[in-house]
């Protein structure tokens, strides 16, 4: 049920019906699947890399992080979470960790493993520090999958670099 029409006299509203999004088809996974086969032909690896970045930079958009690693970390997590990815972050002694409790890109992350240096692409671009993948797609104790992110060279970048654009 989509909605209810008001009848023009008497009687029950009429109920009104239509698809729900997951039934309604179209051709994205596919066309994605094309890209990603295309993306990953390159021969070089630092070719290869170099596209990911580039793509993970127009997923990340304009938005510029500026500030201390705790104004970053909130940023980036207000942009991640613009793209669905259900994002958090937390303190730990070693260095912040960024959790991803949603994969906006689930239905073809099995077949692409770039999609995670996608991830971290984006996460370095937003706090203008390194991140390593701790973990991918694991389950906690109440079942929800989540991926996890380590900040990795934690005491060089409490402050970013003046120089980065």
């Amino acid at each position: 049920i989509t909605g209810e029409k008001q009848p023009q006299g008497p009687g029950r509203p009429a109920k009104v019906y239509g698809l729900s999004p997951k039934q309604k088809q179209d051709n994205l996974v596919l066309l994605i699947e094309a890209l990603m086969q295309v993306l990953t032909c390159e021969n070089s690896p630092r070719g290869r890399s170099k596209k990911i970045r580039r793509i993970a930079e127009y997923i990340r958009g304009p938005a510029k992080s500026i500030g201390n690693l705790t104004q970053r970390l909130y940023q980036a997590i207000n942009r991640l979470n613009e793209l669905n990815y259900q994002a958090r972050w937390e303190a730990h002694q070693q260095a912040p960790r960024i959790i991803l409790g949603n994969c906006p890109y689930a239905a073809i992350v099995n077949n692409h493993p770039e999609i995670c240096q996608i991830d971290k692409y984006l996460l370095e671009s937003l706090l203008i520090m390194p991140v390593e993948q701790e973990s991918k797609l694991i389950r906690d104790d109440r079942e929800y999958t989540y991926c996890l992110f380590n900040i990795a060279d934690f005491t060089e970048g409490l402050n970013p670099p003046k120089n980065h654009g």
